[in-house]
């Protein structure tokens, strides 16, 4: 059986010349791996183990990009194509005389093992000392219900229902404006363009109709993509008539022609209609 074997790679203390918030410094790495090739590679383990802080998190997402030295050397870093570079350049003669040396690494043989720790899986939330707060201050949980729901107890039906706000946002209006807070006005339309939605009703029916439906309706935004059983909008979350059968009365101008009745009572059954006139 015939194995490859990786070449025996040397082990060396290497310089450069990097830039701090104090100006240019030689920063001295030891027990570094001389591939004599690419770019150098670092490792926060072994720099961390030095007592350096190495911060590779993007500005961008809350970091500062930045190594700080137990000196006080804060050196900068750079994230190109989402790998973190350090800038760095061979120094001269003269800077070797001239620029302080910086030490990001210890001289004594570096060991990787120095950083194990494996959790006891059984105990390990209970021995964590500096926790985040766990407490969930949205409104709703993972799967889009409302959190603060009440039950209430019908006396006529003895229905159950449930409120679609709790005491909280209903008694302060402070909390409930900051998140509903919007600019809204009525726009202005033609009415006469909505007269074949609505069966060539008259004009001033169609301006009845429109103020008593529901108006100002908005539509909550998320970033998470949910099954909702109920509307975000709580002005479309009012608890409605739920009957087997609903009646409506209609007035047309114009009478029947075998009865002349001038009243139409419209019966509503699942889902199906029927028109029964009147007189």
């Amino acid at each position: 059986m015939i194995t490859n074997r990786l070449p025996d790679i040397p082990i060396v203390t290497a310089g450069g010349v990097v830039n701090t918030q104090r100006g240019e410094v030689i920063l001295v790495m030891n027990q570094y791996a001389s591939v004599c090739q690419g770019n150098t590679i670092h490792s926060s383990g072994q720099l961390e183990a030095f007592g350096l802080t190495v911060d590779d998190k993007s500005i961008k997402v809350g970091g500062y990009q930045r190594i700080t030295t137990p000196d006080g050397y804060i050196i900068p870093l750079q994230v190109k194509n989402g790998l973190v570079y350090m800038d760095m350049r061979p120094y001269t003669d003269k800077e070797k005389e001239d620029l302080p040396m910086v030490f990001i690494t210890s001289d004594v043989d570096w060991n990787p093992s120095f950083l194990d720790y494996e959790h006891d899986t059984e105990h390990w939330f209970d021995a964590m000392e500096n926790l985040p707060d766990l407490e969930n201050h949205h409104p709703f949980d993972e799967h889009g219900d409302y959190l603060h729901t009440h039950e209430i107890q019908a006396n006529l039906h003895m229905l159950e229902s449930k409120c679609t706000l709790d005491d909280r946002l209903i008694n302060n209006n402070e909390i409930f404006n900051n998140v509903h807070k919007r600019e809204l006005s009525n726009s202005s339309q033609n009415i006469q363009s909505l007269q074949p939605q609505f069966g060539w009703l008259p004009i001033n029916v169609i301006v009845k109709t429109l103020e008593k439906t529901t108006q100002f309706y908005r539509r909550s935004m998320s970033t998470r993509l949910l099954k909702h059983y109920k509307s975000p909008f709580p002005a479309c979350n009012v608890h409605r008539r739920n009957e087997p059968i609903a009646t409506d009365t209609v007035y047309p101008d114009t009478s029947t022609i075998d009865s002349g009745c001038k009243c139409a009572q419209i019966v509503l059954e699942l889902k199906q209609w029927s028109l029964m006139f009147m007189a």
